[in-house]
């Protein structure tokens, strides 16, 4: 994270860091404090210690305890963590092997490393890929037809932005990867796989998306979602992965070529 493009942090104390960004009280609490149960105690934020699922399923039960007696609003943060402390201990979801229902595209905007490795083991495994140049962010309609061609010839793409460069990046990567978008929606609405943390946010909340409803899990905190909204986004299926999440045969996985999925039906949540 130190080296993160858009957020890097140079503190590994959460407390430390946080408190520099508000000025509530932030404190933590180590996993041997809320292991045994109980609620939890404190003001302003509230950073928990946890290293396996267990300490996930202990710090859910102690945090929606501690909300129980409380009438003010309250927040949980993080990236997967809070999700699975919310719905570990409830009915185990299902889990079934089902390959990918629709052609699957993969879309990198920003240089981690594990992403890197994930798009390189897709490669060899003989996923087409194309480097965004340039000239395709001012006129994407080249590449559009070369990721439209590779779904409909080969079911799978993906696209990375590793050799872009130049002001405002982020905006403008996010701004081409919803032109493809749009276009693969209309010519048959593949699974869309969006690398990168802000590449993602950004890309969503300029969609016109009012929510996503998660699908599937394809391993650990990596989803497949439908966003819902108004626009033309409603019902598209997407993933939504950081750039130091997942396995490195994600895209495989995605395809349903490796592994399970985790279905998450309204039983299992």
């Amino acid at each position: 994270m130190s080296r993160h493009p858009s957020t890097p942090i140079d503190e590994a104390d959460l407390t430390v860091f946080l408190a520099r960004q508000t000025g509530r009280p932030v404190t933590s609490r180590p996993r041997t404090t809320y292991a045994a149960g109980g609620p939890l105690t404190g003001e302003g934020v509230v950073v928990l210690d946890a290293l396996e699922d267990d300490d996930l399923r202990a710090a859910g039960g102690s945090s929606s305890a501690w909300h129980r007696g409380r009438s003010s609003r309250w927040d949980r943060a993080g990236s997967a963590a809070p999700s699975g402390s919310t719905s570990a201990p409830l009915t185990p979801a299902r889990t079934r092997t089902r390959p990918c229902p629709r052609p699957c595209a993969g879309a990198r905007g920003e240089p981690e490393p594990l992403t890197a490795r994930q798009i390189a083991v897709a490669e060899e495994d003989g996923w087409p890929c194309r480097a965004a140049a340039d000239a395709d962010l001012a006129d994407p309609a080249g590449l559009a037809r070369w990721a439209l061609d590779a779904l409909s010839a080969r079911g799978r793409a993906i696209i990375h932005t590793r050799e872009l460069s130049g002001p405002g990046l982020l905006a403008r990567i996010a701004a081409l990867f919803e032109s493809l978008w749009r276009e693969a929606r209309a010519a048959g609405d593949p699974l869309v796989v969006v690398c990168g943390g802000d590449t993602s946010s950004r890309l969503v909340r300029g969609s016109g998306a009012d929510a996503l409803e998660i699908d599937a899990v394809v391993a650990g905190n990596v989803p497949i979602s439908r966003l819902v909204g108004s626009s033309w986004v409603d019902g598209a299926r997407v993933v939504l992965k950081g750039g130091q999440v997942g396995p490195e045969d994600l895209f495989n996985r995605l395809a349903g070529r490796t592994s399970d999925l985790t279905d998450l039906t309204k039983e299992s949540l």
